[in-house]
């Protein structure tokens, strides 16, 4: 199995897996450690169970929509963010090319 690092590869390979406009973010479930494994962040705002559903919050001054869950067997949390802005353009161009 794969081992997560904070090498430069690791980072560039999720970013593949997920988008340029998705970000991964690790955290320990009392929230007070969160990485997006280049650099120490601020945790999801709130209570980490909101983000066990979609939900939408502002970071760095930018809105995301957001999904989280726990890691079985550890105290870590995981969370990927995707930028509002994203999803509304994606979802808007889908809507354009089905009524083509």
């Amino acid at each position: 199995m794969a081992e997560l690092s904070d090498k430069p590869e690791s980072r560039k390979q999720l970013t593949e897996l997920l988008g340029s406009q998705a970000t991964l973010y690790f955290g320990n479930s009392q929230g007070d450690i969160w990485t997006d494994m280049a650099k120490v962040v601020s945790k999801p705002p709130g209570d980490l169970s909101s983000t066990l559903t979609v939900t939408q919050y502002n970071r760095d001054g930018n809105s995301v929509m957001a999904l989280g869950r726990p890691i079985a067997g550890t105290p870590f949390f995981i969370v990927v963010e995707i930028s509002k802005q994203a999803v509304l353009t994606n979802t808007d161009g889908f809507c354009v090319a089905s009524l083509s």
